[in-house]
């Protein structure tokens, strides 16, 4: 979800460099996301009792904020973006096969997760302020027990909604990119035996039938994954590149626009307006790796701090939850501060500790586990 190694810079420079494409700046997008995830989990585990503030400012500024579940989505386009890119030059196929991509995957996401997992369980079993509820979003992380830390562990927790939130609420995404790596080769193979149109017509009703019987599995993540790699497919094929067009990049941000409206007033359900928004995310990303070098986003998230950001961006995502849920249920049961000021202090103070916290993961732990530490 958060993989840089999942890049292969050195395979594409010469080729990238000839056609003035840029890559770095994904690792920005997927730093910048986990953020907002951060910040608006911030918001969930200070929110309590149906707190409703009086400052309009603040209530106006949460409306925007509500929204970042939607970071998920574009974590998954990422993904789906970042794995195409070895295979759409190779006739669809994976280098070095299929039992290395396993492998890779597994290395890559699997290690960092159970350290990531075993930590929360750590931290809820040390401190008795989160084994108890509290009228807070935390309520719905506990208890733990066998049943659904074995779930977690056969990262199959997403499946069941007496699983999906406990201990580490975030982890559910981990769990189903897991499985989206095993439809992957699939949508490959119905893309190489077919075309791409009746890959991802089969991948969409799939997605559809599973969002009937279990609606909150998110499946059409699943669409928005092989939105990714329809759209790494059409920046990297050397055969069908989609260069920039301003008129295509403009559709692309009213059509961005328009999902994040359907979106927000529940005109349609969510699962076709979040396909809507992921297909707009997945041209624009497209269209981005053709902007020039001055071209100021191409500035900002390939900045210093934006790749850094990006680097940690998955210890960040897999540690964040039970720390935000921790000081929380701190403050409130230690100090009397207005809903507004706790809130403050989780995105101005708490956020910026997290983020420190998930670089000394990221070296310790997940730094371990890279492909290509190169």
């Amino acid at each position: 979800m958060f993989d840089k190694d999942r890049i292969s810079f050195s395979a594409l420079s010469k080729s990238l460099k000839k056609d003035n494409m840029k890559i770095k700046f994904l690792d920005g997008i997927r730093g910048y996301s986990a953020l907002i995830v951060v910040i608006y989990h911030s918001y969930l585990f200070t929110y309590f009792n149906n707190t409703i503030s009086k400052n309009e400012f603040l209530n106006n500024l949460l409306s925007i904020i509500k929204l970042g579940y939607l970071s998920v989505g574009v974590f998954i386009i990422l993904s789906g973006f970042c794995l195409a890119i070895p295979v759409v030059n190779n006739e669809m196929n994976f280098q070095g096969g299929i039992q290395r991509y396993f492998k890779r995957r597994f290395r890559r996401i699997i290690p960092p997760y159970y350290v990531a997992l075993i930590l929360s369980i750590v931290i809820i079993i040390t401190f008795p302020v989160l084994q108890v509820n509290s009228n807070t979003n935390w309520d719905s992380k506990i208890p733990i027990n066998f049943e659904n830390i074995g779930a977690h562990f056969l990262l199959i927790h997403n499946l069941k909604t007496y699983w999906i939130s406990k201990i580490n609420g975030a982890h559910w995404s981990v769990a189903l990119e897991w499985q989206i790596y095993f439809l992957f080769p699939i949508m490959l193979f119905i893309w190489k035996k077919a075309n791409w149109l009746i890959s991802l017509s089969i991948t969409f009703i799939f997605s559809y039938f599973v969002n009937i019987y279990l609606p909150f599995t998110r499946p059409q993540y699943i669409v928005l994954f092989f939105l990714g790699l329809l759209s790494a497919f059409y920046t990297f094929n050397s055969e069908h590149r989609l260069k920039f067009n301003k008129y295509f990049f403009l559709f692309l941000i009213i059509l961005f626009a328009i999902a994040l409206v359907l979106i927000k007033l529940k005109v349609i359900p969510e699962f076709y307006s979040e396909i809507i928004l992921g297909l707009s995310i997945s041209f624009l990303l497209n269209q981005i790796t053709f902007l020039p070098d001055k071209n100021i986003l191409i500035i900002f998230f390939s900045s210093k701090i934006s790749a850094e950001l990006g680097k940690i961006s998955y210890s960040l995502y897999l540690i964040h939850g039970p720390i935000l849920a921790l000081v929380n249920l701190l403050l409130l049961k230690y100090f009397n501060i207005k809903y507004e000021i706790q809130l403050l202090i989780m995105w101005f103070v708490i956020t910026p500790l997290t983020v420190f916290l998930s670089k000394i993961f990221y070296e310790l732990v997940e730094s371990k586990f890279l492909n290509n530490k190169n």
